[in-house]
């Protein structure tokens, strides 16, 4: 992945891109950082319409952007989501669209009268076809965010498999940016705001390119635009609505301090992060196009080598034990087992595992398992880096600390 680019919000507004509307705008004096705050309308004047805030710091940064509301049922989503809208930042730019599904919130259910579940609506490498999917991604792709947040909510507390559940848990993109933002918010809010064992945040990866659930608005954002992304989920059953609205808040803090009330620059990744994945989806033949039918059809220049499908990188996977260890203070004299067997290729295999245990960018141990002892207080950064057989290479990798004795 690149460097995020911290200036971002200064390009857009000097070409005129971040204008907003002339709706609502309005600029508010905090000390000698003045904010900007607008809001407008999309779909306006249509059953979908819903409104798009956006906070703007005079102090230059780069640009985050939280959704919420694309379920209608999922109540502490969309509600944390308006309250982040209200945020005074210190740098960069906010842009919050905290009811994305207002028909399907009116109705108190996941999805409009439609049935369509939106966010299944957002292909990688491809504009969605749904009319509101456009109309909110065309919002996205105008702010190009350096940082996304989709706010959820489920019913089952997630214990690794997605399919049984995704509640309290924070999913990001693979980045070892991402990753390590995923693990300071994790191990903040389970420190200071979740007081039951039961209820404590895990952390999830995105599913693989060819992995359901395909089409989230998250997913796209990170492949698409290259954006960190997350995609938060807290457990709808049994906490009070409010306390579960200041866990989704708190998360979110977490992960954006460093953009919005930090030094206004976002974190480097000194070309050690992962490059995401570039193509998500088989590439669909466009419309006429009989696809693997003319593939005997010769061409005008019979000398023109044929085009070869790119490979697709592989997708590294780094699980723990204990689990989750990145979520954790371990004690100085903890062994942490690393192990690489879920990593995955979706175009072929992956042939090596190498690890990088101390941080030096030098990867020291190779195989699909590792092992490190914790002998001094501190953190200790572990890069994965995975290669499939046509040789492509990619990293992931995550922190785990022991807490001061």
């Amino acid at each position: 992945m690149e460097g995020h680019r911290p200036t971002r919000r200064s390009f857009l507004a000097a070409t005129g891109t971040v204008a907003l509307a002339g709706i609502g705008a309005s600029t508010v004096a905090r000390g000698s950082d003045p904010l900007t705050n607008g809001s407008y309308e999309i779909l306006e004047g249509t059953p979908s319409e819903t409104t798009v805030e956006v906070t703007t710091a005079d102090a230059d940064g780069p640009t985050v952007m939280v959704v919420g509301g694309l379920h209608g049922d999922e109540v502490a989503g969309y509600r944390a989501a308006g309250d982040i809208s209200e945020w005074d930042i210190e740098s960069g730019q906010l842009v919050v669209i905290p009811e994305v599904n207002t028909r399907a919130i009116e109705r108190g259910t996941r999805t409009a009268a439609d049935g369509v579940d939106l966010n299944r609506e957002f292909p990688v490498g491809r504009d969605p076809t749904y009319e509101l999917a456009q109309a909110i991604w065309s919002v996205v792709v105008q702010y190009d965010p350096d940082v996304f947040v989709d706010l959820h909510e489920s019913t089952e507390l997630y214990n690794g498999d997605a399919t049984d559940g995704v509640g309290q848990a924070v999913f990001r993109s693979y980045d070892m940016v991402a990753a390590a933002k995923a693990g300071r918010a994790v191990r903040h809010v389970n420190e200071n705001y979740v007081g039951n064992r039961t209820n404590k945040f895990e952390i999830g990866y995105f599913s693989g390119p060819n992995v359901d659930p395909n089409g989230l608005i998250a997913h796209k954002a990170s492949r698409d635009l290259d954006a960190l992304s997350f995609l938060v989920e807290t457990l709808s059953t049994g906490p009070a609505l409010e306390t579960r609205v200041e866990w989704q808040k708190a998360v979110v803090r977490k992960l954006v301090e460093d953009e919005l009330f930090g030094d206004g620059g976002a974190p480097e990744d000194d070309g050690e992060t992962e490059q995401p994945p570039e193509d998500d989806e088989t590439e669909t033949p466009s419309e006429g196009d009989d696809g693997d039918e003319n593939e005997d059809i010769p061409s005008d220049d019979e000398d023109a080598p044929p085009e070869e499908t790119p490979n697709e990188k592989p997708t590294p996977m780094i699980e723990t034990t204990p689990k989750k260890a990145e979520t954790l203070d371990l004690s100085r004299g903890d062994t942490v087992t690393f192990e690489a067997a879920a990593s995955m290729d979706a175009d072929g295999r992956v042939v090596a595992y190498e690890w990088d245990l101390d941080g030096d960018g030098a990867f020291e141990l190779t195989g699909d398992t590792a092992e490190l002892t914790l002998d001094a207080c501190g953190d200790y950064p572990v890069t994965l880096r995975v290669t499939d057989n046509d040789g492509a290479t990619r990293e992931t990798g995550l922190t785990v600390s022991t807490k001061a004795e």
